[in-house]
Formats: C-alpha cells, structure tokens, sequence
C-alpha cells in the first residue's frame, strides 16, 4: 500500500506543480511550491480515504501462471 500511496502522491505533486508553472509562466518559488506539495498530500489523503489506493492495488498484474 506504501508504494501505490507514494505513486499516487507523486503524481498529484508532479500534475499539480506542472498546472501552477503553466498557469504562472515560470516555475513556482519555494513557497508557493510548499502549498502545492501541501496541496497534493491532501488530495492524496482524499483519494486514500475514498479506496483509490485500494482499486490501485486491486488493478495490478498479478503473477502470471506459466
């Protein structure tokens, strides 16, 4: 669960940090880059808290039968 919460969280950081220096023209100075992050860690936690990470999971590959 770990790793599909870090995957998840990431990009939300990373969609989100890329919508601000589009909309802004230049890259986001240190705190407007802290309340992205900021952002994104609760939409994380929201997408958590809504089983995201468990259909994530669920959706996997699992091992094949050979």
């Amino acid at each position: 669960m770990q790793g599909t919460a870090e995957l998840i969280g990431t990009a939300w950081d990373t969609w989100l940090m890329s919508r601000v220096q589009r909309d802004i023209g230049r890259p986001a100075g240190p705190d407007l880059g802290a309340a992205v992050d900021s952002v994104a860690k609760r939409l994380l936690v929201e997408d958590l808290s809504n089983g995201l990470g468990q259909r994530a999971t669920s959706a996997e590959p699992g091992p094949s039968a050979a």
